[in-house]
């Protein structure tokens, strides 16, 4: 019977020894684990920041963007206001040369409507003088015809 209680207590001496391998085993396994589950959850921590700091970084470009547009639609407003101070500036200056020109146009109209008044008289004046110089040649031909007959 006591060799029994020995060969007892030396099958749970190795049982013991064998739960507490396996136990060491399970715990070491159970430490690989954790570090493991521990290291990807800090991984997936990370990619979460660094994914949260990409979407910020592009928030902020886009904001950026955004006032670069608003700025640049500010000054070409702005050029626009100008160019369309100086169109307005540019069309008074065309009436008003528009309404010059049509004064110079009526007195060129009225100065060609002198001239040709004034070759009409200077036509009729020289018609004149020819016919008045014809009968003086013709009386003056006459007295010098009875001067000489004479």
């Amino acid at each position: 019977n006591e060799i029994n209680i020995n060969k007892i207590n030396e099958i749970k001496i190795e049982n013991e020894t064998e739960i507490n391998k396996i136990k060491s085993e399970y715990e070491n396994k159970i430490t690989e684990l954790s570090k493991k589950i521990k290291t990807e959850t800090e991984n997936k921590f990370n990619e979460d920041e660094i994914n949260k700091i990409k979407t910020e970084n592009k928030i902020t470009e886009l904001n950026l963007l955004k006032i670069a547009q608003e700025s640049k639609i500010t000054e070409l407003s702005k050029l626009n206001s100008e160019l369309q101070k100086t169109n307005s500036t540019y069309e008074n200056s065309l009436t008003e040369l528009k309404s010059h020109n049509s004064i110079i146009e009526t007195k060129i109209s009225k100065l060609l409507k002198i001239n040709s008044d004034h070759e009409n008289k200077i036509t009729e004046l020289s018609q004149k003088l020819a016919s008045e110089l014809s009968t003086h040649q013709s009386t003056f031909l006459k007295l010098r015809h009875e001067i000489d007959s004479r």
